[in-house]
């Protein structure tokens, strides 16, 4: 499963450094040249199972984990850091 490789990725030149925060405005950030790809969150609309089976993407011939999440609520982003933790 990618064993020794690694997926890099990049923003794209025009935007890097920005986001847009809602209800806030464009926004500048600190960010770095390249980033490894450890995680793909795959956002839904809908709650996800408790315990569902893991589920992997290939990005740039990497297998990369799935985490299936309803964005909407306050602790999403905390359930990406515990993903990230485990990967």
């Amino acid at each position: 499963m990618g064993l020794g490789r690694r997926a890099l990725c990049d923003g794209a030149g025009t935007i890097a450094g920005r986001i847009e925060a809602r209800g806030v405005g464009i926004v500048s950030v600190a960010t770095r040249p390249v980033a490894r790809v450890l995680l793909a969150v795959a956002l839904l609309p809908e709650a996800v199972e408790r315990l569902p089976e893991p589920e992997f993407r290939r990005f740039a011939g990497v297998e990369t984990p799935v985490l299936a999440l309803d964005p909407r609520p306050a602790s999403a982003v905390e359930m990406v850091a515990a993903a990230l933790e485990r990967v």
